[in-house]
Parts: C-alpha cells; structure tokens; sequence
C-alpha cells in the first residue's frame, strides 16, 4: 500500500471515527457513575455543534468571497480563522509540516489570476472543503509563499487509489 493511499485511508478514517462519535445515539452505552455519563453527554453533543457549525454559520459563497479577501488583504494565519469564520480543513501552519498536503491528491482549478505556485515555493497550505455538492470533496484555500506573497486556490480532492 503506498504512502498516499495510506494518508488518504487514515484521512477518511479519522473522519468517519469522528462523526460517529459525535452522532453517537442517546442509547449508547455509556460507563461510569451517572455525573460522568452526563457530562460526557454534553461533551458528545458539543462536539456535535462543533462539527455542524461551519455549514450553518456560512455559505459556500460566503466562503469563497471571504477566502479572497483574506488573501487580498494578506491576512496571517494565525488571523485567519478569525477573518474567514469557520476553522479549515488543513492547516499546515499547525500541524509543522507542508509534507501532509504535498501527499493528498489535489486536482488544482488554474486561472489566469491565481496561478498554483511551485511545490519548492510554498510555505504553508490552509484550505477548507466547500459545502457544494460533488462527488469529490471541492475546497478553496491559500498558499503562503516563501517570499511573503499569499495565493488562491480552488480544487478538487481525489478519492485514494
């Protein structure tokens, strides 16, 4: 199995782990002495909220206008989930290494106006997935350069291999 299917699996793994866990049923069992389980029930249901949020909160037009203007106004990330107003879904500045986004399959949308920069060129990645609908995860995000200059992207993720 290589690498890239290997991230990919652990990606969509991760994140079926994580929706079951926040949509757990009420009936599911649940240990502990009954404080614990209330509380645990309420840690559960916050995840929940948190995991929902970013859809209800903002548009995919919202998105995409507030992705752009961050990049016109050269926000930093650490800013950045501030200015646009949902967390991304990848953020390199946080995890320490650009190397995790250089190994998910990306079909990048070139224009004219934003072209994709050189993978020796790039710093850091942030992007987050659209909430359109398609058979491939949409996204939109920024490339930081290493001379200082910020990037829009749009593209597509690829199902693993």
């Amino acid at each position: 199995m290589n690498v890239r299917r290997t991230i990919g699996l652990c990606a969509i793994l991760s994140a079926a782990t994580m929706l079951y866990t926040c949509s757990a049923p009420e009936s599911a069992p649940q240990k502990g002495k009954p404080s614990e389980k209330l509380e645990a029930k309420s840690e559960v249901l916050s995840r929940k909220s948190d995991v929902t949020a970013p859809k209800n909160l903002i548009t995919d037009k919202e998105l995409l206008d507030r992705v752009a203007n961050a990049v016109e106004q050269k926000i930093e990330t650490k800013e950045l989930v501030e200015f646009v107003g949902v967390k991304p879904t990848i953020n390199t500045c946080e995890r320490g290494t650009i190397d995790i986004f250089e190994r998910i399959g990306i079909v990048f949308k070139e224009s004219a106006d934003h072209p994709i920069p050189h993978r020796e060129d790039r710093k850091d990645v942030v992007y987050w997935v659209r909430d359109v609908p398609s058979t491939n995860p949409k996204i939109v995000g920024i490339f930081y350069l290493k001379d200082g200059t910020l990037s829009l992207f749009e593209g597509e993720v690829l199902p693993p291999e």
